[in-house]
């Protein structure tokens, strides 16, 4: 459930940090997916996962990444964040109910070598005349997924 702080946090900075959000064994889930979808380049494609990259130093984007298997479908709604998504950006018995549900505008796995900023698993979460929500998964650490 969403606290009354974590309401005042996400007024406050404009995002939460939920820790724990995800499993141990979720993680390496993603992870083995993450290997075995790479090494896709820009331009590339695996199944329906392309590889893009908006310029040289942003890395590579594995676009679509919900399409890379079920531990990247499992993020869609997962318990862990999934009704706080929904009071902000606005869902069903919310404060900011819009008639459209909630879809997915874009999500991916960014990666970026040393001295790039952290890898990231993002999703944007919207609703019609709603904002964007972005939902930033884990960060690396040494090349590895951490949640």
């Amino acid at each position: 459930m969403l606290t009354d702080l974590e309401i005042y946090l996400f007024d406050l900075r404009g995002y939460l940090l939920i820790e724990q959000a995800l499993s141990q064994d979720e993680v390496v889930a993603l992870n083995a997916g993450v290997d075995a979808i790479l090494p896709l380049k820009v331009g590339e494609w695996a199944g329906y996962v392309h590889g893009q990259a908006y310029g040289t130093k942003d890395g590579r984007n594995l676009q679509q990444i919900y399409e890379g298997g079920e531990p990247f479908e499992c993020l869609i709604d997962h318990p862990s964040w999934i009704n706080k998504v929904k009071h902000f950006v606005g869902g069903d018995g919310t404060f900011d109910y819009h008639p459209s549900p909630l879809f997915i505008d874009e999500d991916f796995v960014n990666i970026r070598g040393p001295g790039g900023l952290s890898d990231s698993i993002q999703a944007d979460i919207m609703a019609s005349n709603a904002p964007s929500f972005a939902i930033i998964t884990g960060a690396s650490c040494a090349g590895r997924s951490t949640f």
